[in-house]
């Protein structure tokens, strides 16, 4: 539904399906080649699993291979919770699960959590690009691209931080204070920065 809504945005529409919504690896090449007929022209695939532990190397590389097969063209952002999940040696299962992942076909490794005194060897040695989430007060992309990484994502940031001036600004309001926030942007701005998006 939202992928539908979005593919006629000015811009490479991407989807994080995350473990591609099943078990089998042949229905989420289904999925994703649905995603493919609406435009969509990557997906990030993840091995984080809601009880804590990582998916099988081998289930994802399943997985990976898949979709590649299915939609060759699809870009495949294979991601690895290795540190997300505090793994005891997480940089070892980084780059293990990257070559496995890069035998199956993926396109980039996406490592979110990694620290930034590992990001240089990990995009050093992975044998695929690596992908990084952004972390306020952390490297910026540019110095991100010195270190080797290709891709900058902001998951979730966006919308936290949106989230989070809403509520600043609703709690100012209901205290009587100055939420001092920069201007949002006007009325004007807003409309037609939606009428891009919808042509």
């Amino acid at each position: 539904e939202l992928a539908y809504r979005l593919r006629g945005l000015p811009a490479l529409l991407t989807v994080d399906v995350e473990d591609g919504f099943h078990d089998e690896p042949a229905e989420v090449a289904r999925y994703v080649g649905e995603l493919a007929a609406l435009g969509v022209v990557g997906v990030n695939l993840e091995d984080g699993r809601p009880d804590g532990l990582l998916a099988p190397a081998e289930h994802v590389a399943a997985v990976i291979a898949a979709v590649r097969a299915a939609v060759p063209r699809m870009f495949v952002n294979a991601r690895t919770d290795a540190w997300w999940l505090d793994l005891p040696s997480p940089l070892a299962e980084a780059r293990r699960r990257a070559a496995v992942f890069r035998a199956a076909g993926a396109d980039c490794l996406f490592v979110p959590g990694a620290p930034d005194d590992v990001v240089g060897v990990l995009a050093a040695g992975a044998g695929l690009p690596v992908n990084v989430l952004y972390r306020p007060g952390g490297p910026d992309p540019a110095a991100l691209g010195r270190l080797g990484v290709a891709r900058v994502s902001t998951g979730s940031l966006l919308f936290r931080a949106a989230l989070g001036a809403a509520l600043h600004l609703a709690d100012a309001i209901g205290a009587g204070r100055d939420p001092g926030l920069p201007p949002p942007p006007g009325y004007a701005q807003v409309q037609e920065l939606a009428l891009r998006s919808a042509t």
